[in-house]
């Protein structure tokens, strides 16, 4: 994911503080899981609330990340955002 800030004369790129590249990938999934059986298994409190079980979460997570890399795949350089000013224009690129 991209934020694109373009002034008049030149056009330069806006890094995101976490890239998506990051945030959605098996790993993090993998280690979501994890904390959620660990937390499980010793008991915590927040953990029983959950309205999923941990292997649920974890599936439905895969889907999504699944889905959002297929999109970035066929829809290259897709803009999910743009906003034009009198001073600059804003392109968000997924």
């Amino acid at each position: 994911m991209r934020i694109i800030v373009k002034p008049q004369d030149f056009r330069f790129p806006i890094p995101i503080l976490f890239p998506s590249l990051l945030v959605f990938n098996h790993i993090t999934a993998v280690i979501g899981l994890l904390i959620l059986l660990i937390a499980r298994i010793s008991g915590a409190k927040w953990s029983k609330s959950l309205p999923l079980p941990p292997w649920k979460c974890f599936c439905l997570f895969h889907r999504f990340i699944l889905g959002y890399w297929m999109t970035r795949i066929r829809c290259p350089g897709w803009k999910m955002v743009e906003v034009q000013s009198d001073d600059a224009d804003v392109t968000i690129k997924l």
